[in-house]
């Protein structure tokens, strides 16, 4: 979340529920990025009221 989000959820901490809050310093986290590209395939078989059904799903991954 952004630093304003973070100010937003303080400031509602305060007025609806009367708490005080401190705030240390913020971290930002670095963004990660696939090295290489990676593709996955997940086929799921199934039977549903005893009809035969095939999921297939697939992802893939590149660097930017």
């Amino acid at each position: 979340m952004g630093e304003l989000h973070i100010d937003i959820i303080r400031d509602r901490l305060k007025r609806e529920y009367g708490l005080e809050t401190y705030l240390g310093p913020l971290n930002v986290n670095y963004r990660e990025s696939p090295r290489k590209n990676v593709q996955q395939t997940i086929v799921w078989n199934s039977h549903i009221n005893e009809r035969h059904a095939t999921i297939s799903i697939t992802l893939s991954i590149e660097p930017i």
